[in-house]
């Protein structure tokens, strides 16, 4: 079980999937559920400030790791 509540350990969990996973598809993203704090946290350390006001009302947000790695963001 790996747990996520910054950006750096999102990076690092991506660069663990790059490199188990040399060959992957184009159109996979990973979706990752956190708990409602995290997710606040997330939103604040990531978004630019204009997003985060869009963010108020969604659950959830997309994410692309710099290891070229998508990740769907879910509020659990």
């Amino acid at each position: 079980m790996v747990v996520i509540e910054t950006q750096a350990q999102i990076e690092h969990f991506a660069w663990d999937i790059k490199h188990n996973m040399p060959y992957i598809p184009e159109n996979l993203r990973f979706l990752v559920i956190v708990e409602p704090e995290a997710f606040e946290r997330l939103i604040k350390e990531i978004l630019p400030p204009w997003a985060q006001t869009e963010q108020n009302d969604s659950d959830r947000f997309i994410y692309n790791s710099q290891a070229g790695i998508e990740f769907g963001i879910k509020k659990g």
